[in-house]
């Protein structure tokens, strides 16, 4: 089973001069970590289960009539992150083993 995990409050918006009932929403919905937007919600924390969601596409950003979104993968977060700290170690080695020991050199 997979997880959503949302907060979602009320961000009115103007329109033509009237305040028009907005919801916005930051949370894990369907494998992506996001910010999401619209015209209809329920205010407050919400929590749900469901049948996983395989590989959504990595990154995305959505918009309509009736709200809008950004929103990043949780399995691309992770592989991200896996690179910069594989890469960010590979170049701390070659940066500090190539070079020679304050001791050794004495020798």
């Amino acid at each position: 089973m997979s997880v959503d995990l949302t907060y979602t409050w009320l961000a009115p918006i103007e329109s033509e001069g009237q305040a028009v009932e907005w919801y916005s929403s930051f949370g894990l919905r369907g494998g992506t970590i996001g910010l999401f937007s619209s015209d209809f919600a329920e205010k407050g924390l919400s929590a749900g289960l469901h049948m996983p969601v395989l590989f959504p596409i990595p990154c995305y950003a959505i918009a309509g009539p009736e709200g809008g979104g950004i929103g990043v993968a949780v399995w691309f977060l992770m592989a991200i992150t896996s690179v910069a700290i594989f890469m960010g170690d590979r170049v701390y080695r070659s940066l500090h083993m190539n070079q020679p020991s304050p001791n050794m050199s004495e020798r």
